[in-house]
């Protein structure tokens, strides 16, 4: 839930003017003395005035000054993501617990509170929790509080109890004093005039004029020199876009009301650019050197007759104003360099549009990852084993449709979700983009929560994944939403997309499913993990003791190696018994010392109680009995015998 703060956007970068002077007094005020200067600060503003940066800004000079604080921001849509999430699972309590600690909230995009109820009340509670603490409070929306329709009225007289500012849209000289800092930034320069025609008021808000910005700077890159405030303003102003147009016959020129403009622009280009090839060569230098896909240019110069040179570089240079304005929405929400490649393809503007849709909707274009931890360097493979996991890499490493989905099945506790999370690994390892691996538990909690629209958003935010890995396949049985998850893979898997699944039970056939989620993994592949043999039980065994810096003997491995398990969690659980009595007691790692542990044979030495003795057999407090390996054979102390009869 929780967004990484920018580490750009700080005070320093922020540019003072009278337009946001009260808004950045107060968010230096609220780090001097957190909780009781004005808590909660809720800063408004129109689209663009620096609200978020200024939120960031508060949490960056916070971690800055004091040792260890616990900052948090988070946009509404994020908080309410997290919330339905909590509430499907039934894990409120814990949702809410999570903001016990937090010394400094920065809360993002209030006014999407408007119309959700649920998420008015959870907000109320969460920031009367937190000052309750005397901790700070900082949030930020584009209404001040009482302008906002269909709110709580409790949760407007909390936003209203502290202090309540605004930034305002910045004057002409304070637009100029932002553009600069902008271009600072950027390591680069434009004319005084064509900085003059983006301070113009009349231009629109700052979103409009980061976007022009961009636009002039490409376009000064292939001039002879800076701009004039002629030239800028048209291109501003949509009038010009050279080197994207073809050059005018000298007829239309004439017949053009714009005809000595476009005559003195052809002629002052003339020197550099000879051709359309030329023109073409600039282009894809420029926007290329942004990081755009120039695909389509490409094609254009390598057949320039194929289609009007004209109409592709028009085409194309819409497609670039349309993802810097969807770059912009994403701005407060995805690091640049970490957007998705679609925002960088003027090709294809609905794959961008899509993921915006989908931020707007989940607050993250991130899914879940397998676990680092679990990778195939990490599992113990023998012969018991090997085939299955061989054949599980090799549909990996070389998908086909007739191994699409993948069933991993087997008992509890046999390592299948551990080569689930490798396989996942090794997808990503191999250059696969977008790997999401996640519970199926929690992929019906999400379906649960999507309705109307947002379905068709819900549905593409897992058609875009190369590769998609499900554990415990088996908890879709009886679910309300088993068909839409079953349609989802259906159709992930039609579009390629690799769909992994691991399924706990039975080694045959897939009872309790419906019959539309039995169809889909009985048309794939499937490999079965079995219980562990005794070469898989010597190997784990060793991997568990080495990892805690031990170096069994091999009479210990034998004898650990031959007790009967059904798990691999078991072989775990037993190892780590024998590890830790061993460290408790300061005992030598010895099979008679193992088998003291695990069966309660000794040699007369006394152990201490683990527990509460009750009818002979070792109880855990609180907990009911657990295993027949709890049970207590013998006796040590004949004291303890006869007080055990006597109870």
């Amino acid at each position: 839930m929780t967004v990484r703060l920018n580490p750009t956007f700080v005070f320093d970068t922020l540019v003072p003017g009278d337009f946001n002077q009260l808004a950045v007094a107060a968010g230096k005020a609220v780090v001097r003395s957190p909780g009781t200067s004005y808590n909660p600060l809720y800063v408004y503003g129109g689209t663009s005035v620096g609200k978020t940066h200024l939120l960031m800004a508060v949490g960056n000079l916070a971690l800055s000054r004091v040792e260890g604080p616990t900052v948090e921001y988070l946009t509404i849509g994020s908080f309410e993501e997290a919330y339905r999430a909590a509430q499907a699972a039934g894990e409120i309590g814990a949702f809410r617990n999570r903001f016990a600690d937090v010394d400094l909230i920065l809360i993002d995009d209030v006014q999407m509170v408007q119309g959700r109820a649920e998420v008015q009340g959870e907000l109320l509670s969460v920031v009367q929790q937190i000052r309750g603490a005397s901790h700070q409070v900082v949030l930020a929306g584009s209404e001040q509080p009482t302008a906002m329709e269909d709110i709580d009225h409790k949760l407007v007289e909390v936003l209203n109890s502290g202090l309540v500012v605004d930034i305002a849209f910045p004057d002409q000289g304070e637009r100029r004093r932002i553009i600069e800092s902008k271009l600072q930034g950027r390591n680069t320069t434009l004319s005084d005039d064509a900085i003059d025609v983006l301070s113009d008021p009349d231009l629109g808000d700052l979103r409009e004029v980061f976007s022009q910005l961009q636009r002039l700077i490409a376009f000064q890159e292939i001039s002879e020199g800076p701009l004039d405030a002629r030239v800028a303003s048209e291109v501003v102003h949509g009038r010009f876009s050279a080197p994207f147009r073809e050059e005018p016959s000298r007829e239309s020129i004439h017949q053009d009301e714009f005809s000595h403009f476009f005559d003195d622009v052809a002629s002052a280009l003339s020197t550099q650019i000879e051709s359309w090839g030329q023109k073409l060569k600039d282009a894809i230098r420029i926007w290329g050197g942004q990081g755009f896909d120039t695909g389509m240019l490409e094609e254009a110069a390598r057949n320039p007759g194929s289609a009007s040179i004209k109409d592709v570089m028009g085409k194309y240079e819409a497609g670039v104003r349309q993802l810097l304005e969807l770059q912009d929405k994403t701005a407060n929400k995805v690091a640049h360099d970490k957007l998705p490649t679609a925002f960088f393809n003027p090709g294809d503007i609905g794959e961008a549009e899509a993921l915006v849709a989908e931020l707007d909707l989940f607050g993250s274009l991130d899914l879940p990852g397998p676990t680092p931890d679990w990778s195939f360097a990490t599992l113990v493979v023998a012969d018991s084993n090997q085939e299955a996991v061989a054949a599980a890499t090799s549909a990996v490493t070389s998908p086909t449709q007739e191994r699409n989905p993948l069933v991993i099945r087997g008992p509890l506790g046999v390592g299948k979700s551990h080569l689930l999370h490798a396989l996942a690994n090794k997808a990503a390892e191999l250059g696969a983009s977008d790997v999401c691996c996640f519970s199926t538990h929690d992929l019906v909690r999400e379906a649960e929560r999507v309705h109307g629209s947002a379905r068709e958003i819900w549905r593409h935010r897992y058609l875009r994944l190369s590769a998609l890995f499900l554990d415990d396949f088996q908890l879709l049985n009886g679910q309300v939403e088993a068909k839409a998850v079953s349609e989802i893979l259906r159709q992930a898997i039609d579009a390629g997309t690799q769909v992994v699944v691991s399924w706990s039970g039975s080694t045959e056939g897939f009872e309790g499913l419906d019959p539309a989620s039995q169809a889909l993994v009985e048309n794939g592949a499937e490999v079965i993990l079995e219980s562990p043999g005794r070469d898989l039980r010597l190997e784990l065994i060793h991997s568990h003791f080495m990892r805690a810096g031990v170096d069994p003997s091999r009479d210990l491995l034998d004898y650990l190696a031959d007790r009967h398990v059904a798990s691999l969690r078991e072989i775990q659980s037993q190892t780590k018994r024998v590890l830790d009595e061993a460290a408790r007691e300061e005992e030598e790692l010895t099979p008679a010392f193992a088998r003291q542990v695990l069966e309660g044979v000794t040699s007369g030495r006394r152990r201490s109680s683990l527990g509460v003795r009750a009818s002979g057999i070792m109880v855990s407090p609180g907990v009911g009995i657990r295993s027949t390996e709890k049970m207590i054979w013998y006796w040590p102390e004949l004291a303890d015998r006869l007080i055990e009869d006597l109870n």
